[in-house]
C-alpha cells in the first residue's frame, strides 16, 4: 500500500535513478560482474536492496512462493551464479 502513495513512489524513483543511491551505484556494479566482497569494499553499509533481496528469498523459501526474478538475483548476488541461467 505505501508503494502506491506519492513518497513510496517518489522513493523508489530516486532509488532507481538518483546519482547518490546507494542501490543504484550497487545495480551498476552488479552489472560489471562485481560480486558481493566487491561492493563490501565499496560501501560501509550494504545498501537496503541487497538486503531485501536476502530477506525476500528468505520469504520466498519460508511460504513456498516462487518469485524468478528475485531468485534470479539472489543467485547472482549470494550464490555466484550467472544471471543469464534464469532468463
Amino acid at each position: 500500500e505505501t508503494a502506491f502513495h506519492v513518497s513510496g513512489l517518489g522513493d523508489m524513483i530516486l532509488t532507481c535513478t538518483g546519482t547518490l543511491s546507494k542501490n543504484l551505484k550497487a545495480g551498476r556494479l552488479l552489472a560489471q560482474n562485481r560480486n558481493l566482497d566487491d561492493l563490501k569494499l565499496n560501501f560501509q553499509a550494504l545498501p537496503e536492496g541487497i538486503n531485501t533481496v536476502q530477506s525476500v528469498y528468505e520469504l520466498m523459501q519460508k511460504s513456498d512462493i516462487d518469485l524468478p526474478l528475485c531468485k534470479a538475483a539472489y543467485g547472482y548476488i549470494f550464490q555466484g551464479k550467472p544471471f543469464t541461467n534464469f532468463l
